[in-house]
């Protein structure tokens, strides 16, 4: 369940809702998104673990790196953003 609730975040944020419904919104929002939600978890973990392993000295790039990363998750799995327009 908990892994379906990451957008609540962003929802709070973006869509000026109050916590507890933004917890049922992101389900809505990650409904359909459930593999691009798992990749996102595992991509996040790895870039995290490589800059941990990198003498702990990554984990300064690492960690906002795997934040934008769901950042740009939510604007694609809320249909704010299309992952396929060109950039003008």
């Amino acid at each position: 369940m908990i892994l379906f609730c990451w957008p609540a975040y962003f929802v709070v944020v973006d869509r000026k809702t109050p916590i507890m419904q933004s917890f049922s919104l992101a389900r809505v929002i990650t409904k359909g998104n459930e593999m691009t939600t798992f990749l996102m978890r595992m991509l996040s973990m790895g870039i995290v673990l490589i800059g941990f392993f990198a003498l702990c000295i990554g984990i300064v790039f690492a960690q906002p790196l795997a934040m934008l990363l769901f950042a740009c998750g939510y604007l694609v799995t809320s249909s704010q953003l299309d992952p396929k327009a060109a950039p003008t």
